[in-house]
């Protein structure tokens, strides 16, 4: 109990609590900067932000190992650039690619690896998705802007995420948020997935859609996958969600391929 105590009087703790009362006192899609030790960017939304910070920074959600000093590193959903800076920093070698559907988001994603000197990184301003073209596209203004049914306030280009990985032997790492997308592109990419060593997949569930977890999993399961599922979720009344978002379940997929 000391231990978690003294943990969150730590300076990298308290400063997510910073966050989070700075957050309350601009409000929200508000433009800021933020820099902490090794890292300096732009935000345009900072409580989101601050859920970043806690995921990536603070419970290092994207950890994997690599003998490979050169891995291929996938960030689709990559935002404002912090889980690339991430990687980066574990492996200042990599080959990484950002895809982000977002376009502003996707020029603050740039400007951050740029002031981080980051220049072994390419970032794709298109949505990963299951054919080449364009796509209808809800912008939030943040982390949460994804394809739409039709309700979208842009169209956007799109990526054949199938056809993109085909040009890649092995991939060390390929990291999957896209806000409720994730299904259909893991779906398309199936016969890609046995040559990437760790996936990483933000599973959403739409309140007035059908759940797809299971056909996620069972494509796991036949490429050769071994997963660990965190829920992100965590309602106090386990029957009922209570929830004021779109989503009544999101799960962290953590899968490393045994046949790689």
């Amino acid at each position: 109990m000391l231990r978690k105590i003294l943990k969150r009087l730590s300076p990298a703790y308290l400063r997510y609590d910073y966050y989070l009362f700075k957050a309350g006192r601009i409000g929200r899609y508000k433009s800021t900067s933020v820099s902490f030790p090794g890292y300096k960017l732009n935000v345009p939304d900072l409580l989101s932000f601050a859920g970043q910070y806690w995921e990536i920074i603070l419970k290092n959600s994207y950890f994997f190992q690599s003998e490979n000093q050169q891995p291929v590193i996938i960030d689709c959903g990559g935002n404002i650039g912090l889980s690339a800076l991430y990687f980066a920093k574990l492996y200042p070698q990599a080959n990484l690619k950002i895809i982000e559907a977002d376009e502003k988001i996707a020029i603050i994603c740039k400007e951050n690896l740029e002031k981080n000197n980051v220049t072994n990184a390419e970032v794709i301003a298109k949505a990963a998705w299951i054919y080449n073209g364009f796509i209808s596209f809800h912008t939030e203004g943040s982390d949460g802007g994804r394809i739409s049914a039709g309700n979208s306030t842009n169209s956007i280009p799109c990526i054949d995420m199938n056809e993109w990985l085909a040009q890649f032997p092995f991939v060390d790492f390929l990291k999957i948020d896209i806000e409720g997308a994730e299904t259909a592109v893991i779906s398309h990419c199936r016969g890609q997935l046995k040559k990437i060593k760790h996936l990483f997949v933000e599973y959403h569930s739409l309140k007035k859609q059908e759940q797809s977890l299971d056909l996620i999993l069972s494509i796991l399961k036949e490429t050769g996958f071994r997963y660990y599922i965190e829920d992100m979720h965590k309602r106090k009344n386990k029957f009922q969600d209570t929830g004021d978002t779109d989503f009544d379940l999101q799960l962290n997929i953590y899968a490393s391929n045994t046949n790689c």
